[in-house]
């Protein structure tokens, strides 16, 4: 075998075309073909650090998680807020498809996000989509006085003290639109069939769990939740898609609406 024999832009255009396909019919949804467009998070030495401190998150993944957010109706003019957007594997994506100005993300670990944009391909889309970054551990981004259309937060709950679940419910209820919607994951103690076992019962810890993982019953997420949005809503099909491209990520998901 050639192993220099190149593949030729049609086949490779098919390929594309019959991946993107599968992933559609997986969600009855044909929205994919808005993701594959954008940028992936670029990788290299510089950010490698980053990438492993933040569970070992591929840059896919971050496609995986727009694509939530296109299926809750994301639009290039929507306001969007990610919080601990980390090393920017969903925010590159994500401000890429957005207006100008339009992406906020918060972390309280600046070093995250400084490594990604030590490598060109992601200072340049972010020098020219002009994000705004937040530093802070309170999920607070009402210093911004924009109300967002979405917020999306994965994998932070589900490190979360038990304290932090209504503390980031209510500081996202503040900027969020009436009408806007919270897509967020979390650990559940229920075993779910993507390969989570779930946990006995909830973690009571004051402190942030990392690299370890928290859980809340499903009861105690839909009364907090309802305390500040009109509607809670569990979607295990959000899980069923993150899980088709990386089978580690067997988070639940929740969308919370105002």
């Amino acid at each position: 075998m050639n192993k220099n024999k190149r593949v030729s832009p049609l086949r490779s255009n098919y390929a594309m075309f019959m991946q993107k396909m599968c992933l559609s019919l997986l969600l009855g949804t044909a929205s994919l073909f808005a993701v594959g467009d954008k940028p992936l998070l670029s990788v290299n030495q510089d950010n490698e650090k980053a990438l492993f401190y933040v569970g070992n998150t591929q840059p896919s993944n971050g496609q995986m998680q727009m694509q939530l957010l296109l299926l809750e109706g994301l639009q290039p003019k929507s306001y969007v807020l990610e919080v601990d957007c980390g090393a920017l594997v969903a925010g590159i994506p994500i401000m890429s498809f957005l207006e100008k100005g339009h992406f906020v993300g918060i972390d309280p670990n600046r070093w995250l996000i400084e490594d990604s944009l030590k490598i060109e391909t992601n200072r340049t889309i972010v020098e020219s989509r002009r994000p705004l970054f937040l530093f802070n551990d309170q999920f607070d981004a009402s210093e911004t006085k924009i109300r967002f259309d979405y917020i999306l937060s994965h994998s932070i709950l589900s490190h979360a003290a038990h304290w932090q679940l209504p503390l980031f419910l209510e500081n996202c209820a503040k900027v969020l639109k009436k009408g806007g919607k919270v897509v967020v994951s979390i650990r559940l103690t229920e075993p779910n069939e993507f390969g989570s076992a779930g946990a006995p019962h909830e973690t009571m810890s004051n402190e942030w769990i990392y690299p370890g993982n928290s859980f809340f019953d499903k009861a105690t997420v839909i009364e907090e939740g309802l305390k500040w949005f009109s509607h809670v809503e569990q979607k295990k099909e959000y899980t069923k898609l993150i899980t088709s491209t990386d089978k580690s990520a067997f988070h639940d998901w929740f969308v919370f609406i105002k």
